[in-house]
């Protein structure tokens, strides 16, 4: 198995207007298709809750980032049967 892991859009704990905005989604999907499209199984997330790039909000622990509703979004597309064409 290969697994891709501290793979970030931002360096230095993320920026709130770049890497905590929906924005980034765009980055993190495009990120984790390409590798799945590579044949890499996981893909971990640096941080769960911290810093401006984490999946939870550090003080609001019931508070999610918007790259956690992408991650959500990929799995679930992945779960989903193929469509023929």
């Amino acid at each position: 198995q290969t697994w891709m892991s501290e793979c970030g859009g931002s360096s230095n704990s993320g920026s709130p207007e770049a890497t905590g905005s929906y924005a980034s989604g765009f980055w993190y999907l495009d990120n984790m298709a390409m590798l799945h499209k590579m044949g890499h199984q996981q893909f971990c997330r640096q941080t769960l809750a911290g810093g401006n790039y984490g999946l939870l909000d550090q003080l609001e622990p019931r508070t999610v980032h918007p790259d956690y509703w992408s991650a959500v979004l990929y799995q679930k597309l992945l779960e989903a049967p193929e469509q023929e064409p």
